[in-house]
């Protein structure tokens, strides 16, 4: 669990200022409609620029081997929630609740949990197919500088 917070909680709060940041200049500008379309992007592009900053930095492969693993991370949590989940829980949320705010928010948890049991879910078979390559791969070759100076 401890992992998981750490993997996706600064990415979250990213995700949040950059909705609210969003949504706020959009607002100045337009209505209502674009202001939410604008922190549903906003929010997109401040989580997956957390999580894409970190993973560049602790990578130890080709980029493209992170790119792939985000795909395996979040593809399948991203279509489902964008094109299915986050929509019904937005619209069922004040329904069931009677009340537009909380239902949203309640919507909007529901979303959330979808979302990350999917994540998680492909971060651990990412995580298990880097664990095999790494123990597949060959054993580092000594180097020059371990030869010469022994």
């Amino acid at each position: 669990m401890r992992e998981w917070l750490w993997r996706y909680g600064p990415a979250e709060v990213s995700g949040t200022v950059g909705a609210l940041v969003a949504a706020s200049v959009t607002g100045v500008f337009a209505g209502a409609a674009a202001v939410a379309y604008a922190g549903a992007v906003g929010e997109t592009l401040a989580f997956y620029a957390v999580i894409l900053v970190r993973d560049l930095r602790a990578r130890t492969g080709p980029r493209r081997r992170v790119l792939t693993g985000l795909a395996v991370e979040f593809g399948p949590a991203e279509l489902a929630d964008t094109l299915l989940v986050r929509p019904l829980a937005m619209y069922l949320g004040p329904l069931l609740v009677g009340h537009l705010a909380a239902g949203v928010l309640a919507g909007k948890l529901a979303a959330d949990a979808v979302f990350y049991a999917l994540a998680i879910l492909g971060y651990e078979l990412r995580t298990a197919a880097a664990a095999r390559r790494a123990a597949a791969a060959p054993p580092p070759t000594e180097s020059l500088h371990s030869v010469v100076s022994d």
